[in-house]
Formats: structure tokens, C-alpha cells, sequence
């Protein structure tokens, strides 16, 4: 497997239509042939066939293995993600948002209207 682009967002609890969006990126996942490069966490089973739950210290392994932090959000309350690419000096990729200017003013940042609108996804 040759991943290029690991999500590693779990579905939220507080979006009904995550799911959906989930299955929507998905099926495009599938149209680009990108199957064996874009990995979606949510979706990994842990051996005991469980969702698969990553651990702080996953997280932090995976930020350290990574080559950039992209978050495309529209709405980030704190910048957390934001905060641990800086603790592990990578480079980061986030929408122009208050909250994520607060926290690096060394990401990079296109603007949001640069951005598709979706309908379902609030994050």
C-alpha cells in the first residue's frame, strides 16, 4: 500500500450527515482510482473488529511520519491539529480561519472561498 493522503478525522457525533459525507468522499475516492493512496481512519477496524481508535500517541507518531498537516476546515474551534504540527515542525495547509490564524501564522492558508461549498459537511 502507498498512502499519500491518511484522514485521520473520526466521524462526529454532533453531524447526522457524516456518514453521508463519508460515503460521498468514498465513492470519489473510487471514481480517482485512488484507493491504495487515500486512507480514511474512520473506517479502520482494530483486531478486535472494533472502529479503530487512535491513541494521542498514535497521533503524535503519525504527525512525526507525516510530510504536511492539511485542514481544510470551514470551522475549527481551537487549532488543536494546527498546534501539534508545529510541536512536530511540519509544515501545515489550513483555511483562513480566526481561530487557526491565533494559532500559526506560518501555515499557509488559501481562502475559503476558494473552496466547494458542501452542503453536508459542517467541518
Amino acid at each position: 500500500m502507498s498512502v499519500r493522503l491518511l484522514v485521520t478525522g473520526p466521524l462526529g457525533p454532533h453531524n447526522p450527515h457524516n456518514r453521508q459525507y463519508l460515503e460521498e468522499l468514498r465513492v470519489l475516492r473510487r471514481a480517482l482510482d485512488l484507493e491504495e493512496e487515500v486512507v480514511f481512519c474512520a473506517q479502520l477496524r482494530a483486531p478486535s473488529g472494533r472502529p479503530l481508535r487512535l491513541t494521542d500517541a498514535a497521533m503524535a507518531d503519525l504527525y512525526l511520519l507525516a510530510d504536511a498537516l492539511l485542514l481544510p476546515s470551514r470551522d475549527d474551534g481551537f487549532g488543536l491539529p494546527l498546534l501539534a504540527a508545529g510541536i512536530a515542525r511540519l509544515p501545515a495547509f489550513t483555511t483562513d480561519l480566526p481561530s487557526l490564524r491565533e494559532v500559526g501564522d506560518d501555515a499557509s492558508r488559501p481562502s475559503l472561498s476558494a473552496m466547494p461549498r458542501r452542503r453536508l459537511h459542517s467541518g
